[in-house]
């Protein structure tokens, strides 16, 4: 891995794990903030590749380097802006939908053997997390008695994590991705919206957020028939897992909701 020590140009854009700076060659570089562990850049690379060997559309990779002490990971640049910021009001946050769905049903046509299987990966989060014992054993239990599978499966599908560009929807942020059955990740990506209803947001920006939900789940059984109700098992399953990563303040009573069961 190259180990650089240079002045970079202020970040073009941040987020929760890391600052994004432009690099060479046209790309951009992730740049993960110290208080990360160190494993996820390595890991976020080799999935994405998988990903990207697979046919899903995700960015291309480079190799990582180590700048100023973080791990930087090299990738395509994307023109565009997150479909997040095309949710204003009803009518777009239908539309908004709609594409999600389209790109997801995509995505779970692809297998990629080299990932990590879903209960293996959400078994560990779950054991790992700060949910109570009881509400552990309960959502292993049921995880236990629900079908498995080998689709690709992002882990946290979500209008903030596909970008619109000049050629289509990328998905972006594969950090978590696995192989399994993707209506535990269709319901991954409902449980995340419904977070969304409890930021603060005018009422048009969370009418928009609803008629996401709704125009994506319609549009994903549409394109892919049968399996709501089984995708509806999956949720508590699902709230669980996110409640065990680092989620923020106003999550924490929706999660723990969805985990008991209701909607």
């Amino acid at each position: 891995m190259e180990t650089l020590s240079l002045e970079l140009d202020p970040p073009i854009a941040t987020g929760a794990t890391a600052d994004i700076h432009a690099w060479r060659d046209g790309q951009v570089l992730k740049l993960y903030r110290t208080t990360i562990p160190r494993s996820v850049g390595p890991r976020e690379a080799r999935i994405t590749r998988a990903l990207h060997d697979a046919g899903a559309r995700v960015p291309r990779v480079g190799d990582l380097v180590e700048v100023n002490g973080r791990f930087g990971l090299p990738m395509e640049k994307l023109s565009g802006e997150p479909l997040s910021l095309q949710l204003v009001d009803a009518e777009s946050g239908a539309r908004a939908g709609f594409i999600a769905a389209e790109v997801h049903v995509e995505m779970h046509a692809l297998t990629a053997e080299s990932l990590t299987a879903l209960p293996v990966q959400f078994r560990k989060m779950i054991e790992a997390g700060t949910l109570s014992p009881e509400r552990k054993e309960r959502v292993l239990r049921a995880m236990e008695s629900l079908p498995d599978g080998d689709r690709i499966c992002h882990g946290d599908f979500h209008a903030g994590n596909l970008m619109m560009t000049d050629d289509g929807p990328v998905v972006i942020d594969c950090v978590v991705a696995h192989r399994g059955n993707p209506l535990a990740d269709v319901a991954q990506t409902c449980v995340a919206m419904t977070e969304w209803l409890y930021f603060r947001m005018s009422e048009r920006s969370r009418e928009a957020v609803a008629r996401f939900i709704e125009s994506y789940e319609r549009r994903y059984f549409e394109l892919s028939p049968g399996g709501r109700d089984e995708m509806a098992m999956w949720k508590p399953i699902v709230a669980a897992v996110r409640f065990s990563a680092p989620h923020p303040p106003s999550s924490e009573a929706p999660l723990l909701n969805m985990v008991d069961g209701h909607r």
